[in-house]
């Protein structure tokens, strides 16, 4: 249903925290299943609490450089090389997948120094795909 469904966008200055959220004003920008929202990631948004007894499946794209991130966040410098090392992962599982085409030529991650440490050994797992933002926020 469209209520399960609801996802909430706020044009809001002064936010310092996700647990600062509120509704009040908020532009509701109602989704279904499969649709796909772009915002800016500055954008105050947030959806209610589901209730529904299956996971709601929410997938971040940032597109930054690094050193803006280490500069202006929104979160900590920390949270860089978690993010470089699942990139990585990603872009070393897709070179191995059947489905890609031979001739397609595999994305080439080469950050500018000082983000340039990143390394990923084929069958070199990140322990996690997952990192609460919450975790690495700046306060």
């Amino acid at each position: 249903d469209r209520e399960r469904a609801q996802s909430w966008i706020v044009a809001h200055r002064g936010m310092k925290t996700p647990t600062e959220f509120k509704a009040s004003g908020a532009v509701p920008a109602l989704m279904e299943p499969g649709d796909i929202l772009f915002h800016n990631i500055l954008v105050v948004h947030g959806s209610p609490a589901t209730v529904a007894p299956w996971l709601r499946r929410v997938i971040y794209y940032e597109f930054r450089p690094a050193h803006v991130e280490a500069a202006f966040g929104p979160h900590i410098p920390e949270y860089i090389p978690l993010k470089q090392r699942i990139l990585l992962a990603c872009i070393a599982r897709r070179k191995l997948a059947d489905y890609i085409p031979s001739a397609e030529t595999p994305y080439d991650y080469r950050p500018p120094a000082p983000f340039d440490n990143a390394s990923h050994a084929a069958g070199d797992e990140p322990p996690t795909y997952r990192y609460l933002h919450s975790e690495y926020w700046r306060k």
